[in-house]
């Protein structure tokens, strides 16, 4: 049986009535796959449009196949075949079919402007940057059709225009996160956000009034009645609605849309802000759920699903990953950078974001670059037709620039300035803070068996200990010994409180009888006592005699430590811990900063917390390389011998050392730990500590004193005085909000009629009701004192129980017509005076829960003083 030949007709032989029509019907169905995410399909479409634009000999062929070649390179960039995109470029730049004198001068741009974004993915930064500046030398010839010229002519050129500088702001924001500067590539993002927007508000604008209100809402991917109406017989060559909007310009401008909110989305993680790059991602999603494409929520529920299973949500990431069906990416991309670098990309854009420069609104504005990719300031000229702007002197500063302006830059230049190399290194930040200030940062593994206690001081010798919570649990341990606590356990064990001290909180309304109010306390003060016992244990557990390292630093003489260091080694020799051989040259000596360290352990701590002492010394003599036979060390004789030492040392001392009176410390906390409340552990409980992002953000702050006082700016290399140690405000400038969800009736009964006393002083405040933005901004603004702002709970407490922290706190802070006057003196200055953080700490201690209640108050940023 003879096989039917079919023989495929070649695009020679196919007779188009309307090759124009049909090509931008193509032109449509390909918008629309890559607004879908069918990759490959588009492709193949591209390539078929690419062949017509060679065969046939329709109006525009030479625009069209450039376009087609860049939308091509475009669909290899997404899937990560650069190498396949850079040869497309470089074939229809240098393809025989194309003369480039005839492609139009806004073409050129488009293809300069993919071109150099390709080349800047591929880290080719040098190159990126020519093509931007071609392209954008080239866009300042473009003109734009005059007032006479038809509504939708002019609508579509301002389209046009818009989407031009949508993808400029894209390629440079990729050319800088090729310069690995996350910020400014976020800024360049968000412009082109913005201008996509705009682009598609004018799009909606051109259609005509919307459907009856009984029609349901829109779908985008199908043809409206007014569409439908449109008659297929138009006159030759005038603008036609349906060629206006239904060419695929709308579902370019919604790509632009979804791409770069995922684009955001990532640039946000990849700088830390997890929080950003959820709510990008989420608008994403709520775009592609609008625009009824699967594949993209499909790639948005993949990308949520990344977060979650990174930061150890398994079962929500499993859940998403099933609603997703599949996603594109090769696997999570989530990077764990560190938060003094995720914190300075984003104070920069905050400073970017806090004097916004009004030449900066014209969005349509290309942003600059100096020859070496630096971002140009948009405040700086840049002559007509030039890429690249001239560089103006620093000192050209405006006049006109206030006081908190010109910190802020200074603080700004100084971020920019930062590196974390050695040189940067070997003259640490913290020098630069109070010498009575102590910054602890506390941190835990990936896989949370290890912890890293740090501690820094002014001027003093850094430590640094690496914990592993189970070493208590690797020793000796008899059949009735417990086993260690593990992260899993603590954090388990606080949730549990945590849920119950939630229900029964909740309950409290349907209790009457003076039986059930009796029992609801009995359970509540259960629940405060299994808070006090797991914080008893975090510090036993996990940092057993490390927990000195939190201690307050005192005045100990140096033959006082020396004296202890020679009695510890003495104690390990007459133990024959040590080789005794008189050849041996081993000789170990603890640091200063051990010894200062470890004589803050008291003489009637456990047994276990005495042997961490002993633990770490021999691993010192064995990293020494001295031999130690642990099976021959009788322990409990070390044990004995030690805490001998202790009390000798402690008795000597009492009386003689004595600890700062305002000392503080500081906590820097990681994602993991920041829900445990650290400042009601043994050792810190009724002290002054607050929670901090960085050392960084300290010396934001004194900077900031400095510039109020005339100073100049501490630096690494700063030789002036010392920095100042107390921060104050003017009490009689506060700004209060009380109330405001206006469901804690009790709460404002007991604070609203001391409020209004002081609104007598100056107080300003809002009760019973949200303040508006305007509102928050004047807050902020125009006074030092806004309540509250400072002090937040790691869970729900009663409002009862919070009010009584709250009065405690105003009441050692001096906040009341005795202590206030019209005039506006305070306790500023005075050495009795207390600052906030150390008032909520004291104010602890008055909760009838000490715990359930007391531990939740935490206070964030500096002490300062009234």
């Amino acid at each position: 049986m003879a096989k039917l030949k079919v023989e495929v007709p070649q695009f020679h032989d196919i007779v188009l009535d309307d090759e124009d029509r049909f090509y931008r019907k193509l032109e449509s169905l390909s918008n629309l796959l890559g607004l879908l995410g069918h990759v490959f399909h588009r492709v193949e479409l591209l390539d078929i449009m690419r062949t017509l634009c060679m065969r046939t000999s329709f109006s525009g062929k030479i625009d069209s196949f450039v376009l087609t070649s860049v939308a091509i390179a475009q669909e290899y960039v997404k899937i990560g075949k650069l190498d396949r995109a850079a040869v497309t470029y470089e074939q229809a730049a240098s393809s025989p079919c194309i003369d480039v004198r005839n492609v139009t001068t806004e073409v050129r741009v488009i293809f300069l402007l993919r071109w150099a974004e390709a080349l800047a993915l591929t880290e080719c930064t040098d190159e990126a940057l020519l093509k931007y500046g071609e392209a954008m030398a080239l866009s300042e010839v473009l003109t734009v059709p005059d007032k006479t010229a038809p509504t939708i002519v002019r609508a579509r050129s301002r389209i046009t225009a818009l989407e031009r500088s949508a993808l400029a702001a894209t390629v440079y924001g990729a050319i800088q996160l090729s310069r690995d500067n996350t910020t400014t590539a976020i800024s360049g993002l968000m412009q082109a956000l913005r201008l996509w927007n705009r682009a598609l508000d004018t799009l909606t604008k051109l259609r005509q009034p919307a459907l009856p209100a009984s029609s349901s809402s829109p779908n985008p991917f199908q043809v409206s009645a007014q569409d439908q109406a449109i008659s297929t017989d138009d006159k030759p060559g005038s603008p036609r609605l349906w060629d206006a909007m239904i060419d695929g310009l709308h579902w370019r401008l919604a790509d632009g849309v979804v791409t770069t909110l995922f684009a955001l989305g990532r640039l946000h993680h990849i700088r830390g802000s997890v929080k950003n790059s959820e709510f990008f991602t989420q608008k994403a999603n709520e775009l592609a759920t609008s625009l009824n494409a699967p594949l993209l929520i499909s790639r948005a529920l993949a990308k949520e699903a990344e977060k979650e299973l990174a930061i150890g949500h398994l079962d929500t990431g499993h859940d998403l990953l099933v609603q997703a069906s599949y996603h594109w990416e090769q696997g999570p991309d989530v990077l764990d950078v560190s938060a003094a670098v995720t914190l300075r990309r984003e104070m920069l854009e905050c400073i970017d974001n806090k004097f916004p420069n009004i030449s900066q609104a014209n969005d349509l504005a290309w942003p600059t670059m100096n020859v070496n990719g630096s971002p140009h300031p948009a405040s700086h000229a840049v002559a007509q037709g030039l890429m690249f702007a001239q560089d103006s002197d620093e000192d050209d500063e405006d006049d006109e620039e206030t006081d908190m302006q010109a910190y802020w830059q200074m603080v700004k230049k100084r971020y920019r300035s930062e590196t974390l190399d050695a040189a940067g290194l070997a003259c640490p930040m913290v020098d630069l803070l109070p010498e009575h200030w102590t910054v602890v940062n506390i941190s835990v593994t990936d896989d949370k068996q290890t912890l890293f206690i740090s501690r820094q001081r002014a001027r003093c010798e850094p430590l640094i200990f690496c914990l592993p919570l189970d070493r208590q649990g690797r020793r000796e341990m008899g059949d009735d010994e417990e086993e260690p606590l593990s992260y899993e356990k603590a954090i388990e064990e606080l949730q549990d409180i945590i849920r119950l001290n939630d229900e029964t909180a909740k309950n409290a309304k349907d209790i009457q009888d003076k039986e059930g109010r009796a029992a609801w306390w009995a359970e509540r003060g259960n629940l405060d006592l299994r808070l006090k016992e797991l914080l008893e244990n975090i510090e036993f557990c996990w940092l057993g005699a490390f927990k000195t390292i939190l201690a307050e630093p005192s005045d100990s003489s140096v033959e006082a430590l020396n004296s202890l260091r020679t009695k510890i080694d003495k104690v390990f020799k007459r133990n024959r811990v040590v080789p005794q051989d008189k050849k041996s040259h081993l000789r170990l000596r603890l640091d200063d900063a051990i010894v200062e360290c470890f004589s803050n352990l008291s003489p009637k701590c456990r047994d276990e917390e005495i042997e961490d002492l002993i633990y770490f010394v021999l691993d010192l003599y064995q990293l020494h390389g001295a031999p130690i036979a642990l099976s021959e060390i009788d322990m409990d004789q070390l044990v004995v011998d030690l805490r001998t030492v202790l009390e000798e040392y402690s008795a000597k001392s009492r009386g003689e050392s004595t600890a700062h009176p305002d000392h503080h410390l500081f906590l820097a906390l990681d994602k993991n730990l920041q829900g445990l409340p650290w400042e009601s552990i043994p050792i810190l409980r009724g002290r002054s500590v607050s929670r901090i992002p960085s050392i960084s953000f300290l010396l934001d702050r004194v900077d900031l004193v400095r510039h109020q006082q005339g100073q100049a700016l501490a630096s690494r290399s700063s030789t002036g005085g010392p920095p100042p140690d107390r921060t104050t405000v003017d009490p009689l400038k506060t700004f209060y909000i009380l109330n405001p969800s206006g469901d804690l009736k009790n709460t404002q009964s007991t604070f609203e009629p001391k409020f209004k006393d002081l609104e007598k002083l100056g107080w300003k405040g809002i009760t019973g009701r949200p303040p508006t933005e305007e509102e928050m901004l004047q807050g902020f603004q125009r006074n030092d004192l806004v309540l509250p702002t400072l002090v937040a709970n790691l869970w729900d407490v009663t409002d009862r129980e919070i009010d009584r922290v709250a009065t405690a706190v105003l009441s050692k802070l001096r906040i009341d017509g005795e202590h206030l006057d019209p005039k506006g003196k305070s306790t500023s200055g005075d050495a009795s005076a207390v600052s906030v953080v150390q008032a909520v700490a004291e104010a602890r201690e008055l909760c009838k829960l000490k715990y359930l209640t007391g531990a939740a108050p935490v206070v964030y940023g500096i002490p300062f003083y009234l």
